[in-house]
């Protein structure tokens, strides 16, 4: 908790592969930036963790869970700025582009039981590789996912595997693919939501809630991610707040309540993150 982390091949690693679970463990309040894969990765087997108030810039990964399996207990992704920006040289002239969550399906194991909620995600949000069934029992609600030119997801999980999406915050700057295999594994793409939305791919719940707007950040392009005040995202998350991680600029919204229903138990945190920018 409340580390400065750079320079690393990783930042924070949890890696099991045995029975053995990260049981009920926080990575919270950090600062991970110049690093060279990812920024925070869980594999392969978590139970009841929780990842928030975290600011990620300049790695290649912000986020692994390639796979992160939490059946056992909901984890909890929350309040984090994600802001995956570097290219890694890989051969030649060829360079690979960052990505926020990395999410890979290892043999039959994908990830499972995760709330991630409340985080302000810039550049290629979800990549999953083009993987089939990648992700079961993810819940994606009051995010903010911003890019300038690179597809916002990249396999998205399908609603038959109960991942939902709903409440977010989707803008692409230029007239790209938004949405890459969106609730479908066979390659459908989508520039809009509402196009997405209007296809054959559409379960009738999924986004209902969510727009295809721009957030209007008060000074991205220097480390600045509140959005403006003006802007609808200050009143669209599922508690009639703002989405993404930070309050609006000059707002007195409060720390949005998140409150994860498990079988037996649910779990309820508060809290908002101040943002230090190192990129």
């Amino acid at each position: 908790r409340n580390n400065i982390i750079y320079g690393w091949f990783n930042g924070v690693l949890f890696l099991t592969t045995t029975g053995v679970k990260y049981n009920n463990s926080n990575i919270s309040g950090n600062v991970i930036y110049d690093i060279f894969d990812d920024g925070i990765e869980l594999e392969e087997i978590v139970h009841g963790v929780r990842v928030y108030d975290n600011n990620v810039t300049s790695t290649f990964q912000t986020i692994s869970l390639s796979p992160a399996n939490s059946s056992t207990k909901t984890s909890l992704i929350y309040n984090n700025v994600f802001i995956a920006n570097r290219t890694v040289w890989a051969t030649g002239s060829t360079f690979w582009e960052a990505s926020a969550f990395k999410i890979i399906k290892t043999g039959g194991t994908s990830i499972d039981n995760f709330n991630i909620t409340h985080n302000t995600i810039f550049g290629r949000g979800i990549y999953a590789q083009g993987m089939a069934n990648s992700q079961h029992n993810t819940v994606w609600k009051d995010n903010i996912f911003y890019s300038l030119d690179q597809t916002i997801i990249r396999v998205s999980g399908l609603s038959s595997d109960n991942v939902f999406y709903d409440y977010n915050l989707y803008f692409r700057n230029d007239s790209g693919v938004l949405f890459d295999d969106w609730n479908n594994d066979a390659g459908a793409t989508y520039t809009s939501l509402a196009l997405a939305r209007a296809s054959g791919d559409w379960d009738g719940t999924w986004d209902n809630s969510s727009v295809n707007q721009n957030p209007l950040f008060i000074d991205f392009a220097n480390g600045d991610y509140k959005p403006q005040n003006i802007a609808i995202t200050c009143l669209m998350s599922s508690t009639g707040s703002y989405v993404g991680a930070l309050p609006c600029s000059g707002s007195d919204s409060e720390s949005p309540t998140y409150t994860v229903f498990t079988n037996n138990a649910s779990v309820t945190d508060t809290g908002a993150t101040s943002i230090v920018n190192f990129s």
